[in-house]
């Protein structure tokens, strides 16, 4: 049963979605206005690194893909085993030919507000401490992150479809999707 739940909706994720949402249909209707315009959507990138000062060109490459992919995408750059090395305070920079330091890439991504963070484990076995961590670095993620985008998505199925994911899944099960 719980199969069939999941591909109902990964099948409603498919599925192209016509109507407007609640809110934009009110917006037009007090306003008057004929067209709706909605802020644009922008593809995700996650950048999984777990090198570091052995491997630079493990580290570096992924670093400078993120800075490029971040111009005009989402990006999460999460660092763990080994890389949490290069995230603490004091960490020596690291260098490779062709490429540009690791500090300058982390610093333009934090200045980009591109998320970086670091595995709370993987810094605890390397013998640091969140605080240890650089300024803007951060130690917890992804899964307060990933209840806030099943939220904004059930919102979403909502407005397309005018049915609730407790509407569409009765039961409890749309309750521990989010």
């Amino acid at each position: 049963m719980k199969n069939l739940g999941f591909m109902l909706l990964t099948g409603l994720f498919l599925v192209s979605c016509n109507r407007a949402p609640e809110a934009v249909n009110r917006l037009m209707s007090e306003t008057g206005a004929g067209v709706a315009v909605a802020d644009s959507v922008k593809d995700g990138v996650f950048i999984h690194i777990t090198e570091s000062y052995d491997d630079p060109h493990r580290v570096l490459m992924p670093l400078k893909m993120a800075e490029i992919m971040s111009h005009d995408r989402d990006v999460i750059v999460y660092m763990d085993i080994h890389a949490v090395e290069l995230l603490v305070s004091g960490a020596e920079d690291l260098n490779f030919t062709g490429f540009e330091s690791a500090q300058t890439y982390i610093r333009r991504l934090l200045d980009d507000h591109v998320g970086i963070y670091a595995c709370p484990t993987c810094l605890k076995i390397a013998g640091f401490e969140p605080d240890d961590l650089m300024e803007g670095i951060r130690d917890r993620v992804l899964k307060r992150r990933g209840r806030a985008l099943l939220k904004n998505l059930g919102k979403s199925l909502e407005s397309c479809l005018g049915k609730s994911l407790p509407q569409l899944y009765p039961g409890g099960v749309a309750d521990k999707l989010v």
